[in-house]
């Protein structure tokens, strides 16, 4: 094979990648996921430092890192709503308002259309999260003289990314069964409410009706901590988050002290858990993307 042949071949390649490059400036550059991030990181820092208002210098790490660490689940709730908005401005609107239908003319797959916007969400996603949660180590490490440990940040970064990835996988789906941009981001909306806002409380009443009740004084009943933390394996948008927690800081919630073992939460039923809502979801889709249109 020739100079000039391979030179043809590499630029074949660089200019396949320039629809990923569009679709990931478009994505980091939006005006809804910047706002987003932004407004999530400064609520983060706000009720890191709010946190560490009471702080006794002696105690300044055993006080605060606790707190930080169940706020990290919260943090975990807000990227999934990036990754809805992120889902329908650079696939679900497009494809919806028939945008992607020119694109399908070109000589390019179904498949690699979209896998190419969808590779291309989580990494603007996931660098943002990743940045934004670093961001949030290093408030600690101003507060403190601390940085998190790096089990806690493995496994909180491992949970975020596969958060990102059963999420944006979800949304496209969606996708394929609406009509109308405005139904998709109204049951993208629906659906990360009842996951992320409305999960925990309906598993609390459940859990009550059938007599794992919370408890009495600062201590929930092991029942009642055993229907929450069974329900984390089935929630992809608040779920993950919440298993790390209780991994890492062997604590449900801030009041009770656990042994996660206990309860099914290892390390290996974090990872398994965690790959199969990755891989079924995307496998789905890759499916669905060929059949569907």
């Amino acid at each position: 094979m020739g100079v000039n042949d391979r030179s043809e071949q590499w630029s074949e390649h660089i200019m396949s990648l320039r629809p990923w490059f569009y679709d990931f400036k478009r994505t980091i550059t939006s005006k809804s996921i910047i706002i987003l991030v932004v407004g999530i990181l400064l609520m983060e820092i706000l009720i890191t430092y709010a946190d560490s208002l009471p702080l006794q210098s002696d105690h300044a790490v055993n006080q605060l890192f606790p707190n930080i660490a169940f706020d990290m689940i919260g943090f975990g709730l807000f990227i999934s709503l990036l990754v809805v908005f992120g889902g329908f401005v650079v696939f679900g609107n497009d494809k919806l308002r028939g945008v992607l239908d020119s694109i399908l003319a070109q000589p390019v797959s179904r498949r690699g259309l979209v896998m190419s916007r969808y590779s291309s969400i989580f990494c603007a996603v996931g660098s943002a999260s990743i940045c934004s949660f670093l961001a949030i180590d290093l408030m600690f490490y101003l507060l403190t003289g601390s940085t998190f440990p790096t089990t806690f940040v493995l496994i909180f970064v491992f949970s975020y990314l596969s958060e990102i990835t059963s999420v944006l996988a979800l949304v496209f789906i969606i996708t394929y069964f609406v009509k109308s941009p405005a139904l998709l981001i109204g049951l993208v909306i629906g659906l990360w409410m009842f996951f992320g806002l409305l999960w925990s409380p309906m598993v609390d009443t459940i859990a009550a009706l059938v007599g794992a009740s919370a408890g009495n004084g600062a201590a929930f009943s092991a029942g009642f901590i055993s229907a929450n933390i069974d329900s984390y394996f089935v929630n992809p948008f608040l779920g993950f988050g919440s298993l790390a927690f209780v991994y890492t800081m062997q604590w449900f919630e801030l009041n009770t002290p656990i042994s996660p073992t206990l309860y099914g939460v290892s390390l290996f039923t974090l990872a398994i858990t965690e790959a199969v809502w990755v891989i079924a979801p995307i496998l789905f889709l890759m499916w669905i993307a060929a059949r569907k249109d």
